[in-house]
């Protein structure tokens, strides 16, 4: 698709500098071809990927297609135009569906065998059916473009936090490659088709495209190796941040979420509140184990439903649940709205089975979120006061 023999300049004192595109090109290629075997590696102990296999497949395309583009003159044109620019349209139609299946959109290969084989048959009529080197460029670029947008958009599209920076690696080279694209198309239109051929010196476009290509294919596998690496360090964090059981957070991802949980407008006090069953012991011992986990569900459930969206729930251990609120919250309404949603989900687990049903007993306690320190001290005087409330309830009975 370029010319690569090399850009010359004349410096001061008739000297005379060449840049040789193929040497970079071709070592960029083999960079790429790295980063390939960084994508493969990442399916670990048959660690399925959405995604991975087409991210696979296009930076090997991408890599590929840059090596046989580079040797154009030292190899058939069958090799380094038909096939290295059928492989360079692939690679982004590859690179999309890859996004797309990595946001769990459901995809096939049909696309980007489609456009490769497209890509095949312009390539193989206007290098020998119908010569025109002008026509090659102007709908292969053309079809560059279009996949390089929607590979862009798609990885642009993802939102969570620890993608950000994945999806922009992945997603800005490709958007400016489709900018190259289109200026490429407009520059070749413009010509006619003995100077596109006459060409004896790569022109300022030819050279910006090809390095612009180099630093897309390098960007792009980096955004997908990092995408592969920052999904599976969230799903470490989730393991080992989040209870197993109930799905709300673990002591660890407490401890971890506060940070964050702070920098967001607090006031100057939070409530912590600790909370756990009256009556636990029974169910497990008549019913058994597991429908104690569900009753432990149905509690974090209904802890999720009662509280605002901003408060942090978390399983301490056992049924010893906390939660984290905003201190403007109607702390009274919200344990009224727990109470009935738990025991409205107890009724319907534990109708005729002939076990007490369980209750929540809780103690709360101020934290001036200022002091951070101060956390353990506030958790401490919530629990005591939980058990206190669950003495003087025993006292009652």
């Amino acid at each position: 698709m370029v010319d690569c023999r090399g850009f010359h300049s004349r410096a001061p004192g008739n000297a005379v500098f060449t840049l040789d595109i193929r040497s970079i090109s071709l070592t960029l290629a083999l960079c790429g071809f790295a980063l390939v075997t960084v994508l493969w590696t990442a399916r670990r102990d048959d660690d399925e990927f959405a995604g991975l296999d087409a991210w696979t497949l296009s930076a090997g395309a991408m890599s590929a297609g840059l090596g046989f583009s580079a040797l154009q003159g030292w190899t058939p044109d069958w090799l380094s135009r038909v096939l290295g620019n059928a492989l360079l349209v692939a690679a982004p139609m590859l690179a999309w569906q890859g996004a797309r299946s990595f946001r769990g959109v459901a995809t096939s290969y049909r696309a980007a065998m489609i456009g490769f084989v497209l890509a095949m048959a312009s390539n193989v009529c206007f290098v020998y059916v119908w010569p025109s080197a002008r026509l090659r460029i102007i709908i292969t670029s053309v079809m560059m473009c279009a996949a390089c947008i929607a590979a862009c958009s798609e990885f642009l599209r993802r939102r969570e936090p620890h993608l950000r920076r994945p999806s922009l690696f992945g997603g800005v080279p490709l958007g400016l490659f489709a900018v190259m694209m289109a200026i490429r198309v407009v520059n070749t239109s413009f010509k006619t088709e003995a100077e596109v051929n006459g060409i004896m010196v790569p022109s300022p476009v030819n050279v910006a495209t090809y390095l612009l290509g180099s630093v897309v294919l390098l960007t792009t596998i980096a955004g997908m190796v990092m995408s592969v690496t920052a999904t599976q360090a969230a799903q470490i964090r989730e393991l080992a941040y989040r209870d197993a059981l109930t799905a709300v957070l673990s002591r660890r991802g407490l401890y971890a979420a506060l940070g964050s949980w702070l920098r967001t407008p607090v006031g100057g006090q939070a409530v912590v509140l600790v909370f756990d069953l009256n009556n636990f012991k029974q169910i497990n011992d008549r019913l058994g184990h597991e429908m104690g986990d569900r009753v432990l569900q149905a509690l974090a459930s209904a802890c999720t439903s009662a509280f605002p969206a901003d408060t942090l729930i978390a399983r301490l251990g056992g049924d010893e649940f906390v939660a984290v609120l905003r201190s403007n919250v109607a702390l009274h309404a919200a344990m009224r709205a727990l109470d009935a949603d738990f025991g409205a989900q107890c009724e319907r687990l534990l109708r005729d089975r002939g076990a007490e049903m369980p209750t929540v007993a809780s103690g709360h306690a101020l934290w001036a979120c200022s002091d951070i320190d101060g956390f353990d001290a506030a958790l401490h005087d919530a629990d005591r006061a939980m058990y206190v409330q669950k003495t003087h309830r025993r006292s009652e009975r």
